[in-house]
């Protein structure tokens, strides 16, 4: 069972170009944060998450749930129309060599967002 599941909330502060993602991350207990990266593809905003195996970890909890706040820097706010979170299980460096296997992603934008009644 994979145990990667984003969820999320794009935050505007009015007025001003901040723009923070905060996401709530379900992960298996034997995985750390290595590195959060983003970047415009094209199409759109990527929000990269890349965990790494800590033995140490699996002892303290089988599943966690990781809170994080990540500052989004676009060139143009348009870019943050669509918004993909991808969740990868090995570092940055390894999966930059590799094809990684998303483990986890989510996607959200003026497309996808909930509609309050």
């Amino acid at each position: 069972m994979k145990l990667f599941y984003p969820y999320f909330n794009l935050f505007v502060k009015e007025g001003t170009k901040n723009y923070r993602l905060d996401t709530l991350i379900k992960i298996q207990g034997k995985y750390k944060l290595d590195t959060i990266h983003q970047e415009w593809d094209g199409t759109a905003w990527n929000v990269k998450f890349y965990f790494e195996a800590d033995l140490k970890l699996e002892e303290v909890a089988e599943v966690q749930l990781q809170e994080y706040a990540v500052n989004l820097k676009p060139d143009d706010p348009k870019q943050l129309d669509i918004i993909k979170i991808k969740v990868y299980k090995e570092p940055k460096a390894i999966i930059e060599n590799t094809k990684p296997e998303e483990e986890g992603s989510g996607q959200t934008g003026n497309e996808n967002g909930e509609v309050e009644p």
